[in-house]
């Protein structure tokens, strides 16, 4: 399998609901089988999602059940498929649990009603690209950075060769019905263009040839790259450079050798191997440190819970293990952040505090076989969003040094 194939946008399903089982009552809706508590006071909340607790304060997420039997909950990655009366349907992954001793799954109905709603308004097949757009056999539409239709600009720009078309320019009246469908960032701030190709995937080696060509024409028409993804474009405005954030390594004790101030002006400098490699370096630059600080204090006034030749083998520990031993330590753990960065690294799939810290290791390694990797005529919507990881991981390493 090579990593095109590998990289998936929206992982794979373990379950396929559509609207026609909830409606005859073969599957249900999350809230109807899930039981969401904390685990302090037992509160109960609305879904899975919450970082504490509403009631008591309690800064864990709460712990889930099924209602009928108090068993454990399976996580589903749920293909949900609704069908509309003109023949349409739309289709998207969703959450969902499934409690096997009940031997009932659910989907959650975040969504539901729109999705119902867009199907009855289509009459064709239509699937989701979550942060990046929609797909239908006539129409691929995505996200793009691109200055079209302002002000001394033009209105689109459009390049068609070999059977192949290539649109940039304002968004159809069909994306726009489902932008807030293809993004969990706030839809308001993406005042953004979309790529449109017709007609719709699958391409075949001779369309991605044909789509490269068109590609770069357009490129060449707008003097400036295309970037697809809803959080690149959201902050590909943005500078790097974050005045607290310099600040605190400006500050920071440990870096005398100003090894890590470095590191970040070559991140604000973009200087090659680029700012996803650095910001990475950075990273394990700062937990390494704040190890050895730890190690120090230990030496210097010994403590009885404190394991002093344990904390000392921590330094071979990987990124993960690193990682997650830090942000469990912090008082505040910057569970935001570390949802920004599940976003942009796992879009499509629910945010699971308990494995974002293998997905951000793993996303690294998947930076580092990319770029080693023979790649067959990757389009720019195929890519993993390695840019957009940059300021959730630089708002990372400023939660780490808060401490």
């Amino acid at each position: 399998m090579n990593l095109d194939q590998r990289w998936s946008v929206a992982g794979e399903a373990t379950l396929q609901i559509t609207s026609q089982d909830l409606a005859l009552g073969m599957a249900k809706v999350e809230a109807e089988l899930a039981l969401h508590t904390c685990r302090h006071c037992n509160f109960e909340m609305s879904d899975r999602y919450h970082f504490d607790c509403p009631e008591c304060g309690h800064e864990q997420p709460p712990v889930s059940s099924c209602r009928s039997c108090s068993g454990e909950l399976r996580p589903e990655v749920v293909r949900y498929v609704a069908s509309g009366p003109r023949g349409g349907t739309v289709t998207k992954m969703l959450a969902g649990v499934t409690c096997q001793r009940c031997a009932v799954s659910a989907v959650e109905h975040h969504q539901l009603l729109e999705l119902d709603a867009l199907a009855r308004s289509s009459d064709q097949a239509l699937h989701f690209l979550p942060e990046l757009g929609i797909h239908t056999p006539l129409l691929l539409e995505v996200l793009v950075d691109a200055e079209v239709s302002g002000p001394g600009e033009p209105s689109e720009v459009v390049k068609q060769s070999g059977g192949l078309s290539v649109r940039v320019g304002s968004p159809s009246a069909l994306f726009a019905a489902a932008l807030e469908l293809v993004t969990e960032q706030n839809a308001g701030d993406l005042f953004s263009a979309t790529l449109q190709v017709t007609p719709g995937p699958p391409y075949s080696a001779p369309d991605r040839r044909q789509l490269q060509l068109l590609i770069s024409q357009l490129q060449v028409e707008l003097d400036a790259p295309l970037a697809c993804w809803s959080a690149s474009v959201a902050v590909s405005e943005d500078t790097p450079i974050d005045p607290v954030l310099t600040e605190q390594l400006s500050s920071w004790a440990s870096d005398r050798d100003r090894t890590a101030l470095a590191l970040y002006n070559d991140i604000v400098r973009n200087k090659p191997p680029g700012r996803f490699s650095s910001c990475f370096r950075l990273l394990e630059l700062v937990l390494q440190r704040r190890l050895e600080e730890e190690i120090a204090a230990a030496r210097d006034a010994p403590a009885p819970n404190v394991d002093f030749q344990l904390l000392v083998r921590s330094c071979s520990m990987s990124l993960s293990d690193k990682l997650s031993r830090q942000v469990r330590s912090m008082p505040a753990p910057p569970l935001e952040t570390l949802q920004r960065l599940w976003l942009t690294m796992r879009p499509g799939l629910a945010f699971d505090e308990s494995k974002v810290y293998d997905v951000i290791a793993s996303f690294r390694r998947l930076y580092a076989d990319w770029a080693a990797a023979e790649q067959s005529l990757v389009l720019p919507w195929e890519e993993p969003d390695f840019d957009g990881c940059v300021p959730p991981i630089l708002g990372l390493i400023s939660a780490i040094l808060e401490q």
